[in-house]
């Protein structure tokens, strides 16, 4: 659940830190629980409870502990980076404690209070207002300068403590998203959608969160911060609520404009009479928190912009000790764990681009450089027909001869045109780029498709669409659990039952429902023919699916039915979802199965794999491969080399080289019995040392062979694949496109590719 190393504490240190949880000691609540004062080891700190059973918002069960690992990790790269020390609104976390369904941690923080509590106090004045505007801010800005951007998604006042030198320092990171973290940003069947008065009226209408949801949230901080006004619990529970914040300041905003144009401004009258108050900055402050809760995400400005105009206030240029900016805005180098594609581009066409080419030509008597895009996405293949060889051609240096003809001025008049051509595609292209990289709005290249509402289910209704459980509809075991067959009314579903094994020691975060759920609800999953389609689910982890099964590919290995015909398309279609995974088209990371099994394939009635098991999946949008360890994984299983923190796609196909050759030989894999990877090695070096033809030995099993479907070529091919999956050094094994492209060229793809779904 945590990081290796940290402090755990016993529930009743958390008591006494609180003092029993007293009423003085008791700040706030917050969206998941309740906030408090305490003092620990000699210094004043903040407590954070958490729930699964919020008193304020709907809870998905083990939401709790998901998000509690996820911030554990997150502060452990904090800490490791330095940034803990060097960066005044990050909160340290000193010790922590976790038991089922709740969470305690103590940060190293001095409250004075929530930013919710302070902002209508006269007491906080005008520069501190500032101070803790440009302090959140900073921290956000923060948040969002990662390739994938860390998303709050559920900034409130509330979640932000104000210490006692006014610092903001964001506490509460129970919806974060991105980064190194599982991206949830195409996720919109939640539980919980944000805070309220707070969250983005553009996700109802689009179902899509980004930077710019985070920064709508920050503009109506921004306007209690001015107006001294804040959502209350009141108001939304009430039958008849009052307007948000944001609500009330477009109605006033918009009057205000009508009587007296761009000199409109919605800063309390109570904070003008501050000395250090300009009535210029209130103009200007008004309108960047109008701009932040624009409707349009688009029109919203991105935080970085945010503490550009901020900086521009008189306060800030007059006295910059009052809102601490000194301390603020110091220089942090950002330990990005992902690569900035669009930086690197950039950098290549502005500063690299005359160095790195090398190709010259010869046109009309004069030779000059012309730039020549070796390789990659830049190549000659990917421009027009006529550019290729008459643009780039052969290497020159700067010389001039002498043009003897009228012709050849023309051709070099239109020589220079594609070139500057080139040069302003280039230049249209970076632009572009730029303004994808400011909005983050590539996201919005893929609309955002609404789907039902997960449905949750008691154990009582799990029950009784699997009849009790019966021993008729149970399928089989896996990996972290139990699968039977069910029934909704008419309507053949799966129940996986999550178990913790007898046989495998993990770590908390393997097998969690949580992951699981935020894979299959998002949209490329969701599309995606192999992957399982989700029902529902029980807090008791269980999981509810929409699949008919015939049963898993390690029931079905010694079956006669299992036909090669069927055999095949079962490999083949798993082999184009494992390419599918592992391809890095619109994402940083590939995805990592890392448990991959034929008791995780289930078979449907007519023959398609279906893939249901998600304990170990890592990449994506899931988190790295060290946040789920599993221990004595290798050695017991029989289908993954020894890399209990490998998420490599390497793996994955050594292991789908193993399940390929259980299929061909009808040979099941026994736990502690094997075959192992050197065991099938040894049984083809064998078969190879013993044949007059190597170029015809065949792992296939001999009832295979008799198959109508079966030709004898085949046989050969796809078990020199198998033996290349299984390679020794990762490095020597085919990628998964490699492996289907060599599949589809097997005789029976190619014969009947329409009856095995491959057309």
């Amino acid at each position: 659940m945590v990081p290796d190393g940290w402090t755990t504490c016993p529930y009743s240190l958390i008591e006494e830190i609180t003092n029993g949880f007293s009423e003085e000691n008791y700040i706030g609540s917050f969206q998941f629980g309740k906030v408090y004062r305490g003092d620990y080891e000699g210094k004043k700190v903040t407590v954070k409870i958490s729930e699964d059973k919020s008193l304020n918002y709907p809870v998905r069960p083990g939401a709790v502990a998901c998000s509690f690992r996820e911030e554990s990790y997150m502060h452990k790269w904090l800490t490791e980076s330095g940034l803990h020390d060097r960066h005044p609104n990050i909160v340290k976390c000193l010790c922590h404690t976790y038991l089922e369904g709740y969470s305690a941690r103590v940060y190293d923080l001095n409250p004075l209070d929530t930013l919710h509590n302070l902002v209508t106090k006269v007491s906080f004045a005008w520069h501190q207002r500032i101070r803790a505007a440009l302090g959140l801010a900073n921290f956000l800005e923060f948040l969002h300068s990662f390739d994938l951007p860390l998303l709050v998604r559920n900034l409130d006042a509330a979640h932000v403590m104000i210490d006692q030198d006014y610092n903001a320092v964001l506490y509460d990171f129970s919806m974060l998203s991105g980064g190194y973290f599982t991206d949830r940003s195409l996720l919109i069947d939640e539980d919980s959608k944000g805070c309220h008065g707070y969250m983005d009226p553009n996700f109802d209408n689009h179902g899509k969160w980004s930077h710019k949801t985070d920064v709508f949230a920050y503009g109506v901080v921004l306007l209690g911060l001015i107006c001294k006004r804040v959502c209350t619990e009141e108001d939304r529970l009430s039958p008849a609520p009052a307007p948000c914040v944001y609500e009330w300041a477009e109605n006033e905003y918009k009057q205000s404009k009508r009587a007296k144009g761009s000199r409109s401004s919605l800063v309390d009258e109570s904070l003008k009479e501050n000395l250090l108050f300009k009535f210029e900055d209130g103009l200007k402050i008004t309108k960047l928190a109008m701009q932040c809760i624009k409707r349009n995400p688009n029109r919203r400005p991105s935080m970085k912009q945010v503490i550009s105009c901020l900086l521009k206030l008189h306060i800030v240029q007059l006295d910059k000790e009052a809102v601490g900016f000194d301390e603020l805005f110091m220089e942090v180098a950002l330990p990005n764990p992902l690569k900035d594609k669009f930086q690197d581009f950039k950098k290549w066409i502005i500063k690299d681009l005359y160095s790195h080419l090398s190709s010259w030509y010869h046109f009309g008597g004069i030779r000059r450089t012309v730039p020549f895009l070796s390789s990659g996405f830049y190549s000659q293949k990917q421009w027009p027909l006529g550019w290729r060889s008459s643009f780039f051609s052969q290497p020159f240096h700067i010389e001039t001869t002498p043009c003897p003809s009228i012709a050849n001025k023309s051709r070099i008049l239109i020589e220079a045109g594609k070139m500057l051509l080139l040069l302003l595609l280039l230049l249209l292209l970076l632009l572009q780029l730029e303004a994808l990289h400011e909005d983050c709005e590539d996201l919005a290249m893929f609309p955002a498709k609404r789907h039902g509402k997960m449905q949750a289910f008691s154990y009582e209704d799990l029950s009784q669409f699997t009849d009790e459980f019966s021993v008729e509809n149970f399928i089989g075991n896996f990996q972290f659990g139990k699968m039977y067959r069910g029934k909704i009314e008419s309507r053949a579903v799966t129940v996986k039952i999550l178990e913790e094994s007898e046989i495998f020691f993990y770590t908390p975060g393997v097998g969690e429902l949580t992951d699981e759920l935020t894979l299959l609800r998002h949209p490329e999953f969701i599309l995606h023919p192999t992957m399982v389609k989700l029902v529902g689910y029980c807090c008791e982890d269980r999981v509810v699916y929409d699949l008919d099964s015939l049963d898993t590919a390690q029931n079905l290995l010694k079956e006669d039915s299992f036909t090669w015909m069927r055999r095949i398309k079962v490999a083949l279609g798993f082999g184009c979802l494992l390419e599918f995974l592992h391809s890095t088209d619109g994402r940083d990371l590939p995805y990592a199965v890392r448990n991959i099994h034929p008791s995780h394939i289930m078979v449907d009635k007519e023959y398609n794999p279906i893939w249901y098991e998600f304990g170990m999946f890592t990449g994506g949008i899931l988190p790295l491969s060290q946040y789920k360890k599993l221990y004595n994984f290798v050695r017991g299983y029989g289908y993954n080399e020894f890399h209990p923190e490998g998420g490599r796609t390497e793996s994955d196909v050594l292991a789908f080289g193993v399940v390929l050759l259980n299929f061909i030989t009808k040979r099941p894999y026994k736990h502690l019995e094997g075959p192992f990877r050197d065991d099938w090695v040894k049984m083809y070096e064998e078969k190879i040392a013993g044949s007059d033809d190597k170029t015809k030995c065949s792992s296939v099993h001999a009832s295979l062979e008799a198959d109508p479907g079966f030709y004898s070529e085949d046989g050969p091919k796809i078990t020199r694949l198998t033996m290349q999956c299984v390679e020794y050094s990762p490095r020597d094994r085919p990628s998964m496109r490699q492996v289907v492209n060599q599949m589809l060229k097997l005789r029976i793809v190619r014969k009947h590719a329409k009856a095995l779904g491959f057309n």
